[in-house]
């Protein structure tokens, strides 16, 4: 889970920046963990 964090901080830094959704976000991170 570790590496895949550091994988998607990156990813995510991004996506929160241009639309800051804590939300959306969650939700975001959820799909991308259930289809690891």
């Amino acid at each position: 889970l570790q590496a895949w964090m550091d994988i998607h901080l990156g990813y995510l830094s991004q996506f929160a920046r241009v639309s800051y959704d804590p939300v959306s976000t969650a939700e975001l991170v959820q799909a991308e963990v259930s289809r690891d």
